[in-house]
């Protein structure tokens, strides 16, 4: 008759904040290096990257959210950054776009600028109603 040994019995430390804080930590670190390569491959590729806000802003095609745009002229050569955002409302019926243009380049040179569009909705659709370079009102 053979005897049989129990199976040692393993006991797991209970997850702790420290362990939990680690993993998220790896993640945060982790997921841009890993979409840094796709994101550079669709940049040579397409020539720009970028985030839309949503349906109801106004002209959206023309105020991305977020747009990096690969220059590559003659005497330029480098990134452009676009970002936009709603800088002020006055009600659900008048707002003011604030859209803000960046240059990072590595031949030629570029002045950052920064523009407001003010629009007004009438019925259902966004109309422009003015433009100024520079900050917009409060």
């Amino acid at each position: 008759m053979t005897e049989t040994t129990p199976e040692p019995i393993v006991v797991k430390p209970p997850m702790t904040v420290r362990g939990c804080l680690w993993r998220a930590g790896c993640l945060v670190i982790w997921l841009p290096l890993i979409l840094l390569p796709i994101v550079l491959l669709a940049l040579a590729v397409q020539g720009e990257v970028a985030l839309w806000h949503g349906s109801d802003f106004p002209d959206g095609h023309e105020h991305p959210f977020l747009q990096v745009k690969l220059l590559m002229d003659v005497e330029t050569r480098g990134l452009n950054v676009t970002r936009s955002y709603i800088a002020s409302a006055q009600g659900s019926d008048a707002v003011c776009v604030q859209t803000a243009v960046n240059y990072m380049l590595w031949q030629g040179e570029g002045e950052p600028a920064r523009y407001c569009d003010c629009y007004v909705r009438s019925e259902d659709r966004w109309a422009l109603q003015s433009t100024a370079s520079g900050e917009c009102p409060e």
